[in-house]
C-alpha cells in the first residue's frame, strides 16, 4: 500500500466523519424538542434592541 492510497482512504474516510457530524448537527437542530430553546437562543441579538425600545 503506498502513501498515494493511505491518502486516499484518510480522505474518504474524513469525508465520511464530516458527512455524519453534519447530519447528526442538523437532525439536533431540527429535532422538535429543541426549538423552544433554539428560539430563544435565536432572539438574544434582538434583546438589545427590545430593552432600548422600553427605555
Amino acid at each position: 500500500m503506498s502513501g498515494a492510497d493511505i491518502q486516499t482512504y484518510a480522505f474518504i474516510a474524513w469525508m465520511i466523519a464530516s458527512m455524519i457530524v453534519f447530519i447528526a448537527l442538523i437532525a439536533w437542530a431540527l429535532w422538535p424538542g429543541n426549538r423552544r430553546r433554539l428560539e430563544k437562543h435565536g432572539a438574544i441579538p434582538f434583546a438589545d434592541e427590545q430593552d432600548e425600545a422600553r427605555s
